[in-house]
């Protein structure tokens, strides 16, 4: 067995030895299994930055959506021209078909990644971080809600309560976690909620959905017109509880499980370590995840709404197609991504956005800060000036800022600033921030 499987250290040192340019990699490829071993902590950092990068385009993703929502205060002013009216939509069309739904996917697998990440490191340190874990959770939990009271659209707060699945699900078996997976993915209780409903003929819609539609109304004169206080006030119980309802009515709640638990999975596998290693199955999920988009995309958008049903159960089915669409959607994303990134000349232009990713918590945050007072009554009042295509553009160099700050940042100190607060607080003392010295990773 020895010989089938020589034991990675001493692969590695035959490499050097020898001196092979392509050694490692050969070997890799007719001992997959020995080498899955070395993490993506044991390895450079250059796995990471592409989680990093991808991470940053998540971010750009939702970030667009946000600057098309204004940031939750659904009120948009009347174009001008012609012209910019089809601007407007086609940019609205165009920033929702690409991240809508699916750039809040990309940070659910990411966080599922994440969380394998942080255990793995600690357990290879021998320390069990089960319990540290979970205090960092509900830091983040009240980092978000302090957020929320500014931002009611925060996803923080939401991270938190489902992350705390993910300590139960640690040392689940990873084909127990793909079954899950599936399960959730597919909105089982739902489809079979659904397919009851049309069975028997039950076109009642669903009371809830009804209560968080009211909720959404009644906080467009208040983000619009309300005081600062008077914004807060709303945004403690009433916006929490229409959240909540969008997150678990719109199969978000079972797809983030389900997305935590591929990241999980994915990250067990030792995909990160040799991405390269990995092109074939890139491949034929793409195409696969664009089989199944194209179709489910074209029915959901085009041909359900016409079909002469209960607007109840058209509703219903809506919901659960959107959902596996976004699905797909987002694998498409992951691939395409992942196999471009192996391209060094798309890999130098995209390399910027690891510094981002590095700081995602104070990025996110950091965009809701500035552009809720700006969009909001209490602030500059933007919502009334400012359409979709203008906000895309705002947003874009927004972000470009961003980007470059963060750079700049990350080129001084070890995390970003709520970054290190939060690493701080986990740690229950303050972690130092030198100047200057190789990054090191949180």
């Amino acid at each position: 067995m020895f010989l089938l499987t020589p034991p990675a250290c001493i692969l590695e040192n035959i490499c050097t030895f020898i001196e092979q340019k392509n050694c490692r990699k050969a070997l890799y490829q007719r001992y997959p299994l020995v080498f899955m071993k070395e993490s993506v902590l044991n390895k450079t950092s250059e796995r990471l930055e592409v989680i990093d990068v991808l991470r940053g385009i998540a971010l750009f993703g939702l970030f667009s959506v946000h600057m098309q929502e204004h940031f939750e205060l659904f009120l948009f002013p009347e174009s001008q021209t012609d012209f910019l009216k089809a601007l407007d939509k086609g940019v609205h069309d165009v920033v929702y078909f690409l991240f809508a739904g699916k750039a809040y996917a990309l940070f659910a697998f990411l966080f599922g990644l994440s969380f394998f990440i942080q255990m793995k490191r600690q357990e290879e340190k021998g320390i069990d971080f089960k319990g540290r874990f979970l205090w960092r959770l509900i830091l983040l939990g009240g980092l978000g809600w302090l957020h929320s009271l500014i931002y009611s659209g925060d996803i923080l707060t939401y991270f938190f309560v489902m992350g705390l699945v993910l300590l139960v699900l640690e040392k689940a078996p990873s084909r127990a976690l793909i079954i899950l997976a599936i399960f959730f993915i597919l909105q089982t209780p739902f489809v079979v909620l659904t397919v009851v409903k049309t069975i028997t003929g039950d076109y009642q819609r669903n009371a809830l959905l009804d209560l968080m539609d009211t909720v959404f109304k009644a906080s467009v004169p208040v983000f619009s017109k309300g005081s600062f206080t008077e914004v807060i006030s709303f945004n403690i119980f009433e916006a929490q509880k229409s959240k909540w309802l969008f997150m678990f009515l719109y199969g978000r709640v079972f797809q983030t499980l389900g997305l935590f638990m591929l990241g999980i999975v994915l990250g067990r596998s030792g995909f990160f370590s040799a991405i390269q290693n990995y092109t074939k199955q890139c491949k034929r999920a793409l195409l696969t995840a664009s089989v199944l988009f194209a179709p489910l995309f074209v029915f959901n958008r085009f041909v359900l709404p016409g079909i002469n049903a209960e607007k109840v159960l058209i509703e219903s089915w809506t919901i659960i197609l959107a959902s596996y669409a976004n699905f797909a959607f987002v694998v498409i994303l992951f691939c395409s991504f992942m196999l471009l990134i192996q391209n060094e000349t798309v890999k130098q232009k995209l390399d910027i956005l690891k510094y981002t990713g590095r700081m995602s918590l104070t990025t996110y945050v950091m965009q809701s800060l500035v552009w809720v007072p700006l969009f909001y009554g209490y602030g500059a009042g933007l919502y009334n000036s400012i359409g979709f295509f203008y906000g895309f553009l705002l947003g874009c160099l927004f972000f470009v800022l961003q980007v470059y700050f963060s750079k700049w940042w990350m080129s001084r100190f070890h995390y970003g600033p709520l970054e290190w607060l939060w690493r701080s607080l986990t740690y229950l003392s303050f972690q130092d921030i030198p100047m200057k010295k190789k990054l090191i990773e949180a």
